[in-house]
């Protein structure tokens, strides 16, 4: 059985919520799904061989963190930023290690499922264990995991940027996202970001420390850091809308307006120093500020907004190619394939669908997956 999974967008807890408990959740529903997978088309249940686990890509959010309030930047190159990358993964690694202890178990002991009787029906106490390969994929949230290979390796899991077989090619694919792209040959030392990582560390994380020296304020803007973070530009106005709308004094819905805009002028003028990386042709920097500044509207995005939101299109060779990369209006999502066809995808945050087995495609023959995000 193949599983993928991506963006669970996990943060180290200094500004936005760590999405532990989310996280837990999403885990049983992969549990679920391995022993959804035991059920076969005739009906009869016999657990799966062995499953190989995927999460392509933004497992973390580790451009959401306090770590960058300073000077530090991920991109920069320098012992100083890779000692500041490596304690964002730290801290982030014991906010989640709920989570990943029991990705560490999994690994190492298999998953848990129902034992099958002899009538080939889920037995109700005998259990047996199916063992699980457990790959991490970079995204353009995670992108320095690969620093981080041995403490994986150590966890029993797997890294990489991208992963294939004879029949599919997985990766996160940011850089088909005109705010993500990183030009080829990129190297630390031209220290470069790209739109998305300059409009985080620079616009948004100065944002939230200014409002956690607000406890009002901060009580109303924690809970919205994650889904701001990683949203389009196109929807951030609308979100800092909605939030100052929620404020429970005219006073404080001001403040947030206030220093929303202190935010977006502090990164339009970083950003003209620490110019980031993008193959749009017009002012993209220009353009984001001033929409960007419009944090007490909640219109449509015009046209040179809504083109930073295109994707192009992955290049097919012979294999399917799946990519991971734009987000998930709900939660994650977990894509399944079996040897014998079937394919399914959901979300993680529900319950599986009734009937419980979905065949997508016409079998091992069909198409392939669509984007799982």
């Amino acid at each position: 059985m193949l599983a993928i999974t991506a963006n669970w967008g996990m943060t180290d807890a200094s500004l936005a919520d760590s999405r532990v408990r989310q996280a837990a959740g999403w885990l049983e529903a992969i549990r679920r799904g391995v022993v959804r997978a035991g059920s076969g088309r005739d009906g009869r249940y016999c657990p799966v061989g062995e499953v190989t686990l995927i999460f392509a890509g933004d497992s973390c959010d580790w451009l959401l963190s306090d770590v960058w309030a300073e000077g530090d930047r991920p991109w920069h190159a320098g012992s100083r930023s890779m000692k500041a990358r490596a304690s964002v993964v730290a801290a982030s690694v014991r906010a989640a290690w709920p989570v990943i202890r029991v990705l560490h178990r999994w690994a190492r002991r298999g998953i848990v499922v129902p034992a099958a009787t002899g009538r080939g029906r889920p037995s109700e106490w005998a259990v047996c264990r199916v063992p699980l390969r457990l790959v991490l994929l970079a995204g353009d949230r995670d992108w320095w995991l690969g620093e981080e290979s041995s403490r994986a390796a150590r966890l029993g899991m797997a890294c990489g940027e991208e992963w294939f077989d004879d029949c599919l090619h997985v990766r996160h694919g940011h850089d088909l996202d005109p705010l993500a792209h990183r030009p080829r040959g990129h190297a630390l030392s031209e220290q470069t970001p790209t739109v998305a990582e300059s409009l985080v560390t620079d616009c948004i994380v100065p944002f939230a420390v200014a409002t956690r020296n607000e406890i009002d304020l901060w009580r109303g803007v924690r809970p919205r850091l994650s889904r701001l973070s990683m949203t389009r530009p196109s929807e951030m106005p609308a979100i800092i809308t909605r939030l100052a709308a929620s404020a429970p004094t005219p006073v404080l819905h001001r403040q947030i307006v206030s220093l929303w805009r202190r935010a977006v002028a502090g990164w339009h003028a970083r950003a003209h120093r620490d110019m980031p990386a993008c193959e749009i042709e017009f002012d993209a920097i220009g353009a984001l500020a001033a929409w960007l500044d419009r944090a007490d509207a909640d219109v449509k995005a015009p046209p040179a907004i809504r083109r930073l939101d295109a994707f192009a299109s992955p290049r097919m060779g012979s294999q399917e190619t799946m990519v991971t990369h734009p987000r998930p209006a709900l939660s994650p999502m977990l894509s399944c394939s079996l040897p014998d066809g079937r394919r399914w995808q959901e979300h993680l945050g529900s319950r599986p669908p009734i009937p419980a087995i979905v065949a997508v495609g016409n079998g091992a023959a069909g198409p392939g997956f669509v984007d799982a995000a």
